[in-house]
Order: C-alpha cells, then structure tokens, then sequence
C-alpha cells in the first residue's frame, strides 16, 4: 500500500491573523477535516484549488 501524500492548506475564508489557517493533511481533496482555528475545533473542506507557495485552498464549513 502507497502512502498518501500529504499537502500544506491555508484556510482561504478565515479572517487574517486568525490563529490555524494553516495546516497540513493526507487526507484527499473533497474530504471535510477538522482542525482549530482560532483556537476552536472547526470543519473544513479539503480543494484541489492551487494557492501561492504549493498550497492548497481550504474552506471554512462548519463549527463543530
């Protein structure tokens, strides 16, 4: 079995300086982690979405 590789995001519709916008997962495109952001367990969906410097676009979802 192959390992999933694993990609640097940046949650793109957090508010700027917000703690945990930043993170890394295995986990593939389309899937909905949780993280903290802002200090708070949050819901994100996972893009393929392209951003600067290699990483990928994270959604904001949900609270958990």
């Amino acid at each position: 079995m192959t390992d999933r590789p694993t990609y640097a995001y940046e949650v793109i519709n957090a508010p700027a300086g917000t703690p945990g916008r930043r993170f890394r997962s295995s986990a593939p495109a389309g899937s909905v982690v949780t993280v903290a952001v802002g200090g708070r367990p949050r819901r994100v969906l996972l893009t393929d979405t392209a951003l600067y410097s290699g990483r990928r676009a994270a959604e904001l979802h949900d609270y958990v």
